[in-house]
């Protein structure tokens, strides 16, 4: 069964209070997985071409992950994705993480052995 454009946007509204539940254990708790990923997309006020976007990841082992997709790299998104998390944040060498941390108590910002 295909569902279309307007069955998919039904279908992400009725699962948003699960996405926010799990949105908001990762932050409750005291470690934090982050990344990000470009994707190109449709834009559809730029006629025949893509433009980037970025699919932002959000996990701790042996929990959820949730993705969160956003039209910008900023340094921004990186902090409204992460408000209100305390404790250890492990990324990737993207300043945007660290200047997360350096701007907020009690987040310490490590590495990950994927990128060392």
């Amino acid at each position: 069964m295909f569902l279309g454009a307007d069955g998919i946007a039904a279908v992400a509204t009725w699962l948003q209070p699960i996405y926010r539940r799990m949105r908001r254990d990762l932050i409750a708790g005291d470690y934090v997985q982050c990344d990000e990923t470009p994707i190109r997309c449709h834009d559809p006020d730029v006629r025949g071409e893509t433009v980037p976007g970025w699919l932002w990841a959000l996990s701790r082992p042996g929990g959820n992950v949730v993705f969160e997709w956003r039209m910008s790299r900023r340094h921004a998104e990186a902090a409204t994705l992460l408000a209100g998390f305390k404790g250890v944040l492990q990324s990737d060498a993207y300043p945007a993480y660290a200047s997360f941390a350096r701007d907020r108590t009690g987040v310490v910002c490590v590495g990950c052995w994927a990128h060392a």
